[in-house]
């Protein structure tokens, strides 16, 4: 693993890594949009209908800080690449969370 690395930006789109069972128990099949712009899409995909919410991020020195529109209290998550920049792992108050790039 490494810590974010230029010749890997997070744009683009990352779903919750399928053997990661705690973090589907835990918060559900989601994936997470990272925009040129800022924005992070965080998608919880359900049968009845998907969830989403738009939060704005940057990153800064291996670390991911999200803050939603309307709070202005940033959230810091440990973020960490596979060596070929498809594999992600976020780690955010013990829970740590698997994902996996998804090829558009």
């Amino acid at each position: 693993m490494v810590q974010i690395d230029p010749r890997f930006p997070l744009f683009g789109l990352w779903r919750v890594h399928p053997e990661d069972r705690a973090s589907i128990e835990k918060f559900g099949n989601i994936t997470l949009e990272f925009t040129r712009d800022g924005r992070l899409i965080y998608t919880v995909l359900k049968n009845e209908g998907n969830q989403e919410l738009v939060m704005h991020y940057r990153v800064e020195k291996g670390y991911l800080f999200t803050r939603q529109p309307q709070d202005f209290i940033e959230e810091k998550i440990s973020v960490f690449l596979t060596e070929d920049g498809n594999g992600m792992i976020l780690v955010h108050n013990s829970q740590q969370s698997r994902y996996v790039r998804v090829e558009e």
